[in-house]
């Protein structure tokens, strides 16, 4: 079916969709951008399946997702900590941050 769409952002490996009903899609290589699989059309992420989101992010290799509670979700690259988990070490899947609750 069409995805009716709110925003579009893009990375260098991903791309990222939010729906106006808030659900979050992605497309490219995996849902951080590294995985071998790829995906051609978009598909939703299955960890923010009945997350309402508000906002997306995409940096070249870190995706976000502000969710309409006030969480905010991050994935991706975590070479340079970007990601704000405080590890050096890639997240697969949107993952929330727990210092950014209840972000408005």
């Amino acid at each position: 079916s069409l995805i009716k769409v709110k925003d579009v952002q893009l990375g260098s490996f991903i791309g990222l969709i939010l729906s106006t009903d808030g659900d979050v899609y992605h497309w490219g290589r995996g849902v951080t951008g590294f995985n071998e699989r790829i995906e051609i059309k978009p598909i939703l992420i299955p960890e923010l399946k009945g997350i309402k989101c508000r906002s997306i992010n995409v940096s070249a290799h870190n995706c976000f997702a502000i969710a309409e509670s006030g969480q905010v979700y991050s994935w991706g690259d975590g070479s340079f900590f970007v990601h704000g988990h405080g590890i050096r070490k890639d997240i697969s899947a949107p993952q929330i941050i727990p210092e950014l609750q209840n972000c408005r």
